[in-house]
């Protein structure tokens, strides 16, 4: 499970603990459906001489939305390309997550676990609340990069996206 140094609710602070616990609970409650879901995505990496270009698609089913979102994006790097398609394919839908921007993310490849099979990576994405200017972080391993990025940014936006629509709940 991620771990969050703390979480600027669009509102007010509130405790990380306690707003992470309440989406373990709420993803636990039979017949849960998050507020979207990352269907399909592709990160590429093109080079050209000395030139590098990145490029991420996602496909995003929106709950209660028959069809699925679309969005591409361009960034300084795998990951600031993720996060920029996620944005154009959520923030339409869930227009607080427009409040919340990527700063910078760390990776580190952790000894292997398992005999050379695959290496862990543990990544820190840093991200603001634009509002505010509230700084926090969160941390995933996963055995990749773009992995651990993803699911990062899914739990965030998924939060924001609850704290969004169903903000009572969260809180009780």
């Amino acid at each position: 499970m991620p771990e969050q140094i703390s979480w600027p609710h669009p509102n007010h602070d509130v405790p990380v603990d306690g707003i992470y616990r309440k989406l373990t609970e709420i993803r636990g409650h039979p017949g849960y459906e998050p507020p979207f879901t990352v269907v399909k995505r592709r990160i590429l990496d093109e080079r050209e001489g000395s030139e590098s270009q990145f490029e991420a698609t996602v496909l995003v089913k929106i709950k209660g939305k028959n069809d699925l979102v679309i969005a591409t994006g361009s960034g300084r790097g795998p990951i600031s390309s993720l996060e920029i398609a996620l944005r154009k394919a959520l923030i339409p839908y869930f227009p607080s997550i427009g409040k919340i921007m990527g700063m910078h993310c760390v990776s580190h490849t952790l000894p292997n676990s398992v005999e050379g099979l695959h290496a862990d990576t543990q990544t820190i994405i840093h991200l603001k609340c634009v509002d505010t200017e509230r700084r926090f972080s969160v941390r995933r391993v996963a055995i990749s990069e773009p992995g651990a990025c993803e699911a990062i940014l899914v739990d965030v936006y998924e939060l924001w996206a609850l704290v969004e629509t169903r903000a009572e709940e969260l809180h009780s």
